[in-house]
């Protein structure tokens, strides 16, 4: 790392062995050299690994000058940083406290949200079937991804015909050295997620 001096360093392992590499970055000899670690959204697994608790993280980050990016499913964050992307009707009742026991950080509460609003739509337009099966709410997800995006409080669903996401927002997130975790932008695979250009928070 100090012959290479390299800015951005990608981890591509699972969040719970992330502290490993973070421990070492944070003893390398040229600290003066800032590093950035980016990686994926498994990253906030981190918060549960054993034996790492939220001050070995602040120090880490803090004293290995060590910035930490990685991109989520969900965050609140995005909204701001690029409100566009996003049905403000359906992100509306976490920012009033209708779930106000639900931690938005991990993305989990809002991804499920959405998927269950998804497939009570996909029952609701299911064709002359009072009771329907769920390879009639299959049949339907299907019909529903020709119909355009859907909106989402993660962001416009539409998907491919491979059944990947199409310009799905995706959340760039950093979490600062006083743990807090913040939207740095919104991006998608092509760089402008459904709904809206990417913009900086």
């Amino acid at each position: 790392m100090c012959e290479v001096k390299p800015d951005v360093v990608y981890f591509g392992g699972r969040g719970t062995t992330l502290p490993q590499l973070l421990t070492v970055l944070a003893a390398r000899r040229c600290r003066d050299h800032r590093i950035t670690v980016m990686s994926g959204d498994d990253t906030m697994m981190i918060r549960d690994t054993t034996g790492f608790d939220a001050q070995e993280l602040t120090d880490v980050l803090g004293k290995g000058r060590i910035g930490l990016l990685h991109t989520g499913l969900a965050h609140p964050g995005a909204w701001d940083a690029a409100p566009d992307a996003f049905d403000a009707k359906l992100v509306a009742p976490f920012r009033d406290g209708t779930f106000p026991h639900s931690d938005l950080e991990d993305g989990r509460a809002v991804m499920m949200h959405d998927a269950l609003l998804t497939a009570v739509r996909a029952v609701r337009v299911t064709p002359a079937v009072p009771d329907p099966t769920v390879t009639d709410v299959h049949r339907t997800l299907s019909r529903l991804r020709q119909e355009g995006p859907l909106p989402g409080a993660s962001g416009w669903i539409a998907l491919g015909n491979d059944g990947a996401t199409k310009d799905k927002a995706i959340p760039v997130l950093r979490i600062t050295p006083d743990g807090r975790t913040t939207a740095a932008t919104v991006t998608s695979a092509d760089g402008t997620p459904q709904g809206g250009a990417a913009r900086k928070g």
